[in-house]
């Protein structure tokens, strides 16, 4: 009798430690629900329904200070565009003809400048040694004033002319969808 409680008692302990063997073996299942694996670069895609308005935060009117025929369009509606960017380009061919022109002018009007320094300086030496009037040295010295005066107006239209000339590409003036 003492051989089958002694029986007993290993085959209890047998099953007691069998079944704590199995607890722990399903506990270590769960455990290990998460599997690790090594990262990479990938997209996040997210999607969000949602229903609402659109607002407009700056509205800007995209213009040139000059007239002419469209050269070139670069963007479409609805494009994306940055400060900066190109956006269309009027033909500069008048207006650079306008500045070639100008420029004629300039080089023309320069040469006048020269040749009345050149003969004011004459009138100057003739009437300090009573050669002429009073006159016709202030002639001389309005004359040459005038076609420095001249330089200098026509300076003003090259630059005008160069600036109408950087008005004919039109940029974006900041950020945002066209």
């Amino acid at each position: 009798m003492r051989k089958k409680k002694v029986v007993l008692w290993v085959i209890i302990t047998a099953v007691v430690i069998f079944l704590i063997w199995l607890l722990m073996l399903r506990k270590k299942e769960q455990q290990t629900a998460f599997e690790t694996t090594q990262p990479t670069i990938g997209n996040i895609a997210k999607k969000v329904t949602a229903t609402g308005t659109v607002q407009i935060v700056d509205t800007v009117a995209v213009g040139t200070q000059v007239s002419g025929i469209v050269k070139a369009i670069y963007v479409d509606y609805n494009s994306v565009v940055k400060k900066g960017q190109l956006l269309a380009e009027i033909d500069p061919t008048l207006l650079q003809a306008q500045a070639d022109q100008i420029k004629g002018n300039l080089v023309s009007a320069q040469s006048t400048v020269n040749y009345q320094k050149a003969n004011f300086s004459r009138q100057k030496q003739l009437y300090e040694t009573g050669a002429i009037s009073r006159a016709d040295y202030d002639n001389a010295s309005n004359t040459y004033n005038g076609a420095v005066a001249s330089v200098s107006s026509i300076q003003a239209q090259l630059r005008s002319a160069n600036q109408n000339l950087q008005y004919t590409k039109i940029y974006a003036p900041i950020d945002g969808i066209v």
